[in-house]
């Protein structure tokens, strides 16, 4: 027995009109419709109801037939290109099995291949990432659900997030200082930025030289994926850019203490000068990169989805390594020897927990939070230490902080209340 929201009365004129009902174990919705205010379900026949935006509920759908309708893309579709919340897509493919609603999502992500930007596009490659990443949250069978993807698919997420908090925390003009209140929470973001680099190398080194099989296929970290993805290339060099720059132009205003200024420099140093990795070196590389075949947006999904690359992607891939994995780049064996694998949601593997948002590592002592501060993400469950019922400032981090109102996976907050 469940509670769904149902349209009362469907119509062109009023479309807002809703009720909860509960259905109960042999009752099943027969229409489904996308407006503005989300996904309705409709539990009695309707007269022409494609006229009236509706399709057909797979509620008939077995697990046997994966076979998927022309109406039920276009419902996901549209829920996609309105802005919908990710929960009303799951929600129309609730009776779905895993791979069936991984097809599904397949075969919408084609649709959009066809529209202008294609669905390669940095706004639909994170969507897709999101998607994936949903769907296996809320698979109960963990051995389909690939956990491992679902720890790579919050670093990704996350790429972007520490790219613009770099950026936007910065002086308005090009060569200004950071202001002081932002420093310690950046040098964070930073060190966050070398752990994602160290782990997406130490993954790569590891494909690189392994040894060749058989197959057509190759079994892959998802990490990798990285690298045969423009966009997040991008956003990787634009994010070690801004962390190299961070530590030239930390500053501080005249009469102030330089006390700040010294420890944070020294922190990022520090742990830019103890990484195997050497950041100067790998920022020309990846802006040097030349990639002479191009994967395609369908290709990387697809690889991203079955965690497999084809044997003439291998090659494609191998090549892009071979211009980074250079011994004054990386050093590969005191990189095996330190990494250690670093999740954002703990696991039997993480050693460190951080903040999803701001990467700053939540210690024993840090969590549960004072009663009405911190959250916990609905979706991914992950934690922040963020403070959203306190009034903004005019400082920058702060603003920044409070502009997230939804987690990075797109999952809605529910605010730290004490045990349940």
């Amino acid at each position: 027995m469940g509670t769904l929201t149902a349209f009362n009365r469907p119509s062109l004129e009023d479309n807002t009109a809703h009720k909860a009902i509960t259905l109960e174990r042999h009752e099943a919705p027969s229409f489904i419709g996308v407006s503005p205010q989300g996904v309705h379900l409709v539990l009695r026949n309707l007269h022409a109801p494609s006229q009236l935006g509706y399709h057909a509920y797979p509620h008939t759908m077995s697990n046997e037939d994966k076979s998927l309708t022309d109406s039920l893309r276009n419902a996901i579709l549209q829920a996609l290109l309105g802005s919908q919340d990710l929960d009303n897509v799951l929600l129309i493919m609730k009776n779905l099995d895993y791979e069936a609603k991984l097809d599904l999502i397949d075969s919408v992500w084609a649709l959009l291949d066809s529209e202008s930007g294609g669905g390669g596009a940095a706004r639909w490659m994170v969507e897709y990432i999101q998607v994936v990443l949903l769907i296996d949250r809320s698979s109960s069978d963990k051995a389909l659900s690939h956990p491992n993807r679902s720890a790579t698919a919050l670093n990704l997420l996350s790429l972007p997030v520490a790219k613009s908090a770099l950026s936007e925390c910065h002086g308005k003009d090009h060569e200004a200082s950071y202001h002081p209140d932002t420093f310690w929470p950046l040098s964070e973001m930073c060190g966050w930025i070398i752990e994602f680099t160290e782990s997406i190398l130490s993954a790569a080194s590891q494909f690189y030289y392994s040894v060749p099989s058989d197959s057509a296929t190759r079994t892959i970290d998802p990490a990798l994926l990285v690298f045969l993805n423009q966009s997040l290339v991008s956003t990787w060099v634009d994010s070690l850019g801004y962390t190299l720059r961070f530590v030239k132009h930390v500053d501080v205003p005249k009469g102030t203490s330089i006390d700040s200024k010294t420890l944070v420099t020294r922190s990022v140093e520090d742990t830019l000068s103890q990484s195997p990795v050497n950041v100067s070196l790998l920022l020309e590389a990846l802006k040097g990169l030349k990639i002479e075949a191009p994967i395609s947006a369908a290709d990387w999904r697809n690889s991203y989805r079955h965690l497999i690359l084809p044997e003439r992607l291998v090659k494609v891939a191998k090549d892009i390594m071979s211009q980074v994995l250079k011994p004054d780049v990386v050093s590969l064996l005191p990189l095996h020897v330190r990494m250690a694998r670093l999740h954002l949601i703990p696991d039997e593997h993480a050693t460190v927990e951080r903040d999803i948002i701001t990467k700053k590592p939540i210690a024993d002592g840090d969590w549960p939070p004072p009663l009405g501060s911190g959250a916990t993400c609905r979706r991914c469950r992950g934690k922040t230490m963020i403070d959203f019922s306190r009034s903004p400032s005019t400082s920058r981090w702060r603003l920044w902080e409070l502009s997230f109102e939804r987690c990075i996976c797109g999952g809605r907050w529910k605010p730290y209340n004490g045990p349940n």
